[in-house]
């Protein structure tokens, strides 16, 4: 009866153990899965970030021109890449706009004739027009 007993009490504690082990690598992988989750959010909002600062930079820039007089000339450099991804900049009508893979920001600009390009770009006014063009 004593041995019965004994089994019965082992077996009950390899159930337990075998249940605690389940339930803590549950909250394992649950705590990772969200750790991971944010992580991944973050990565997200600092690419925003990096973008949104290359296209206030050329938004700037190109405002710049609509308000000084003729004449104006000035040179400008935008990075190759964005922290190591690659990303382009384009005008659109009175857009401006910077893509990186599936995000995109567009930056409301003064009218402009030409394309600006990563690397060296100059600004000119003549004439009341302000012109973009790549500095190679």
């Amino acid at each position: 009866m004593l041995r019965e007993h004994y089994r019965i009490k082992k077996g009950q504690v390899v159930l337990e153990f075998t249940l605690l082990v389940g339930i803590a690598m549950f909250t394992l992988i649950t705590f990772l899965g969200v750790v991971m989750y944010h992580t991944q959010h973050l990565n997200e909002l600092e690419d925003l970030k990096n973008i949104e600062d290359v296209a206030n930079k050329a938004q700037r820039e190109l405002n710049l021109a609509a308000y000084v007089s003729d004449g104006y000339s000035r040179s400008f450099t935008l990075p190759d890449t964005l922290y190591g991804e690659d990303y382009t900049i384009t005008i659109y009508e009175d857009l401006l706009v910077v893509s990186v893979e599936d995000n995109t920001i567009s930056k409301r600009i003064s009218s402009v004739v030409g394309s600006i390009q990563k690397g060296a770009n100059t600004i000119t006014k003549e004439g009341g027009v302000i012109n973009v063009s790549y500095t190679p």
